[in-house]
């Protein structure tokens, strides 16, 4: 059978496998449950990979307690790697008194923990945390110190694990879908590191308006415009929602400036999946594909003009009434075009026709 130090590297490549790993643990360290958990102090979002199975406390840690939990507050502060107790924090009899200890550790025989962070960037932290029944020994000194040894494998595989996980974002449909947008696009993390640019992003790496440096950050010509870029990534990515962001205009030796638009991806669901904002730049001094987009939709699928006029409205972002509207038609009409849509299309609803579009590269 693999050894717990296999199991670890293992589950870099095979995410699945951080279940037999924390399960593993479980066995190893006498532990009644393990749990690697991912979590952004900015957003409270939480995720977590763990023996436990009650959907009932993990629903209420991630809706509720993981904001509350002063064990990830007050562990934060520690070097990576450092190992933790209750006892690091509080008395056992204060510990008590605690509304998250009383109402979710203690109902679950949570009562005695051994911990580590491993990862951290900003506000997100991947821990390692091990717990106990009050009712078992305390984790003795044998146990902290094989603890102790797994860590630094732990903390590698959770680093390359977080790197997989990013770069997934810039692979498969998602980066077909960017690099059909006539928009540059550009992902980031939380330091402004690139992960992935589209095909219209080269045209402004080439034109030299922006640049990724050594340590691959997205740069400005004008540093004090990247400081600001980068502040504005860092923000969003600390902020309540996805989606939160900024808009920023960057000026351009010649030419017209550039807006830069930088949002929020929704968060993965992986534990080791660090937040990532999306960079939309817009420069109007590319021509617009508008009539080329008319163009491929008549060839494509047949579409009429009217069909056209109305297709593009909605991949633009309107409500069918309100494209309607736009385009001086009743509703009624707009709908028996819509319905023509969906038969040429072979799609039979709003938001499917939209996915189609997308994946067949019309922005």
């Amino acid at each position: 059978m693999p050894s717990l130090v296999e199991l670890i590297y293992e589950a870099v490549v095979e995410p699945e496998g951080w279940r037999t790993v924390v399960q593993a643990m479980g066995d190893e360290f006498c532990a009644n449950n393990v749990a690697i958990t991912g979590f952004n102090s900015a957003t409270g979002i939480a995720d977590a990979v763990d023996t436990r199975r009650d959907t009932y406390y993990l629903d209420s840690f991630e809706a509720y307690w993981a904001k509350r939990n002063f064990l990830w507050n007050a562990t934060l502060g520690m070097p990576v790697g450092s190992i933790f107790l209750f006892d690091t924090f509080i008395s056992r009899d204060e510990l008590k008194r605690v509304p998250i200890y009383a109402e979710w550790f203690q109902p679950q025989k949570l009562q005695l923990v051994l911990g580590a962070h491993l990862v951290t960037e900003g506000p997100w932290s991947v821990a390692v945390t091990l717990y106990r029944a009050e009712t078992q020994p305390d984790f003795d000194a044998a146990a902290i110190a094989r603890f102790e040894a797994l860590l630094p494998h732990l903390q590698r595989a959770a680093q390359l694990r977080a790197r997989l996980d990013g770069a997934q974002l810039g692979q498969a449909d998602f980066r077909n879908m960017l690099d059909a947008l006539d928009r540059a696009a550009v992902l980031v993390d939380r330091e402004s590191r690139v992960t992935f640019a589209n095909r219209a992003a080269d045209r402004l790496f080439n034109d030299q308006l922006l640049s990724i440096s050594r340590e691959r950050q997205l740069s400005i010509v004008d540093p004090v415009q990247s400081r600001v870029l980068r502040r504005a990534i860092a923000e969003c990515l600390d902020g309540d929602a996805p989606g939160a962001g900024a808009s920023l205009a960057i000026r351009r030796p010649h030419g017209r400036p550039v807006t830069m638009l930088v949002s929020q991806l929704p968060p993965s669901r992986s534990v080791f999946a660090a937040p990532m904002a999306l960079v939309l730049i817009d420069d109007p001094d590319h021509p617009s594909s508008a009539a080329c987009r008319c163009d491929l939709l008549r060839e494509a699928y047949g579409l009429t003009r009217a069909e056209i006029r109305l297709a593009t409205a909605l991949l633009d972002g309107r409500r069918l009434r309100d494209a309607a509207d736009e385009l001086g038609i009743t509703f009624a009409t707009a709908r028996t075009h819509l319905a023509r849509i969906f038969q040429k299309a072979s799609v039979g609803s709003q938001a499917e026709l939209i996915r189609l579009l997308f994946r067949s590269g019309f922005d």
